[in-house]
């Protein structure tokens, strides 16, 4: 009865141990986390430019279409365009 009680206790533990949530202890490089760090800044700041362009863009087309309105209408704001 002792042997059977021990060996479930270590199949016990051995099945705890291969499914442990805890896989180990890794550490990062600083070069390579340095690195990751300038990528990182790299890639925000081409997404913040393309951003901006964007936005540029959309004010830009939203400039033309009131000035497309202006024109039409002749400044009067009275006429209005249903489109």
């Amino acid at each position: 009865m002792k042997h059977h009680l021990s060996l479930l206790l270590m199949l016990s533990i051995g099945l705890s141990a291969c499914t442990s949530i805890v896989t180990g202890h890794r550490q990062i490089d600083s070069a390579a986390a340095a690195d990751l760090a300038v990528q990182s800044a790299q890639i925000r700041a081409a997404e913040r430019q393309e951003r901006a362009e964007f936005r540029q863009e959309e004010r830009e087309s939203l400039m033309d279409q009131a000035d497309a309105i202006q024109r039409a209408t002749g400044g009067n704001a009275a006429a209005y365009l249903i489109y």
